[in-house]
């Protein structure tokens, strides 16, 4: 008897919140409040990664910012109810938490108009704090640029 089996995905969706009220508060008495929406984040979840503990790492909230997550669900196709305008970040697990894959486009953001991707991961520990691994793009004529590199690649290539 072959059994097989079906893949899923757990996508979470966050709300985003900034608080305009502390960008001019002195850090004295309480913080003045004026929350503004920001957006969110999709992230699609590979099956095996603790949704739980995703969840407790991502969300946050402070005088100035604040994630929270909006809706979860699981799915067979990863892409199910992502919006083509709006990259989702690829969470995997790590040892000490999770990998977060971002991969953007022309399509999906602003970029000079030679690079034809750039790919983000970063290191999302179990108690919320996140380290950049590495920011890599590509240009349209194939060429892999390290974040150390991109700098002088855009002196030498202005967009105008």
């Amino acid at each position: 008897m072959t059994t097989t089996t079906t893949e899923k995905y757990t996508q979470i969706f966050t709300q985003i919140h900034e608080n305009y009220g502390a960008h001019m508060w002195d850090g004295k008495g309480e913080c003045p409040n004026h929350w503004k929406p920001k957006g969110g984040t999709t992230y699609i979840l590979e099956d095996g990664v603790d949704v739980d503990a995703f969840i407790k790492a991502i969300e946050s909230e402070d005088d100035y910012f604040t994630e929270t997550v909006r809706h979860q669900q699981v799915v067979k196709d990863p892409y199910k109810n992502v919006e083509s305008w709006d990259p989702p970040t690829w969470v995997t697990s790590a040892k000490d938490g999770f990998f977060l894959d971002t991969t953007q486009t022309p399509e999906t953001s602003s970029l000079h108009p030679k690079i034809a991707v750039k790919k983000s991961v970063r290191c999302l520990s179990f108690e919320g704090y996140f380290n950049h691994l590495d920011t890599v793009y590509t240009t349209v004529d194939g060429e892999i640029l390290g974040s150390s590199k991109i700098e002088a690649w855009l002196k030498a290539n202005p967009s105008r």
